[in-house]
């Protein structure tokens, strides 16, 4: 597939619940070093993968410095230049390091903040099925509107990069 690395890690991640953030079992999955991609405008070939299997609604930029999360949707975010080190899941949460090459993965609800320069790396992010995303940051009164709107959420039927037969499908089950 164009784009895509046949070598490759696929990396999971639970993260633990926080007072601030909802809980969730879904993993955070990680393919590490999967896109291929080409010296000229590599957010394009993001946005194809991504598109081709349905995640949709992108944005292009660097990561966040704050805690956040989507109460409503799943989202993909592809790394196409730089690296940092994100914090998943609010204070307590897990410390994983994103680079160019890799696709992260995050359930609807699991909170991530960039703990490096926003503009230290840059990312084309999706959301499943195009939905429009809402952001919360864990302020008072979040969370039980959250846990609310995360009932809702429906999971994907395809895997940002490998479409139906993708990681995603087989390892998250409600």
């Amino acid at each position: 597939m164009k784009g895509i690395r046949s070598q490759f890690s696929l990396l999971r991640y639970t993260v633990m619940q926080d007072d601030r953030f909802p809980h969730i079992t879904l993993p955070v999955l990680l393919y590490k070093g999967i896109l291929d991609l080409p010296w000229f405008m590599p957010s394009r070939l993001i946005k194809s993968i991504f598109a081709k299997n349905r995640w949709l609604n992108f944005w292009t930029d660097g990561m966040l410095p704050y805690h956040h999360y989507h109460p409503n949707t799943h989202e993909a975010i592809g790394f196409y230049k730089g690296e940092t080190i994100l914090k998943l899941g609010g204070h307590h949460g897990e410390t994983i390091k994103v680079e160019k090459g890799d696709v992260l993965v995050i359930p609807a609800g699991i909170a991530m903040k960039n703990l490096g320069d926003q503009d230290q790396v840059k990312c084309v992010g999706a959301y499943a099925n195009g939905i429009q995303a809402e952001t919360f940051t864990g302020e008072a009164g979040e969370l039980n509107v959250a846990v609310q709107e995360l009932k809702r959420v429906a999971m994907p039927v395809e895997d940002p990069v490998f479409g139906p037969k993708g990681g995603l499908v087989r390892l998250w089950k409600k």
